[in-house]
């Protein structure tokens, strides 16, 4: 019954309804299909919840379907593709973080933030970088107090990340020493991890001022 109405009730509400109902109760892959259909809906809400539920499913044709909608103009369907992109994606993605800024503002402009640095934690050392100084940049001529502390932990939660990073690296070039064995490798990773949060701490820093 969910599934006909997900495909056929008049209402584009009460499909995305449906459609968001059988992603948070059931797991079948026979949903597949109507996940697959319903990301053809005219309604961007129906799609934003249709990619969600593909996403359980199969992961690779959600981050598939996610590519050829990031240009739409919707904020459900753009949180939706964020979160997936925080979730399971990379520092392919970080211009379509970029580029989505300018949508937002006001309180949306919180929640940008936290996904953006959500998303950076999938992201290697330059992608990371470059998101952090595009957050900096961006927030220096914010006058939106709330949109300013959300960018702040974005930046501060890469700068934990560094931290944690270059104390785990450590321990394990400690370890290594006292068995004689060769720590070049993880120097050089440490040098990397403590030079990333040096400047990650400039940024945090700077956007205080």
């Amino acid at each position: 019954m969910m599934i006909e109405i997900s495909k056929n009730d008049k209402n584009s509400n009460v499909r995305a309804a449906a459609i968001n109902f059988l992603a948070e109760n059931y797991k079948g892959n026979d949903l597949k299909e109507v996940y697959s259909s319903a990301m053809n809906d005219k309604s961007l809400n129906v799609i934003s919840n249709a990619l969600e539920g593909l996403s359980v499913l199969d992961m690779n044709l959600a981050l598939s379907k996610a590519k050829e909608l990031e240009k739409e103009k919707s904020m459900s369907l753009t949180f939706s593709i964020m979160n997936l992109y925080a979730e399971n994606g990379n520092e392919s993605s970080l211009t379509f973080f970029m580029d989505k800024a300018k949508e937002f503002g006001g309180f949306s402009e919180v929640g940008y933030y936290n996904m953006f640095g959500k998303f950076l934690k999938k992201c290697n050392d330059e992608g990371t970088m470059k998101g952090v100084t595009f957050i900096k940049n961006r927030i220096a001529a914010s006058k939106n107090q709330f949109a300013k502390y959300g960018a702040q932990k974005a930046i501060k939660d890469q700068l934990n990340r560094y931290e944690e990073k270059s104390a785990e690296l450590t321990t394990k070039i400690e370890t290594m020493k006292k068995s004689g064995q060769d720590t070049k490798a993880l120097d050089d990773q440490l040098n990397t991890a403590k030079s990333i949060k040096e400047k990650i701490k400039a940024a945090y820093d700077e956007t205080k001022k």
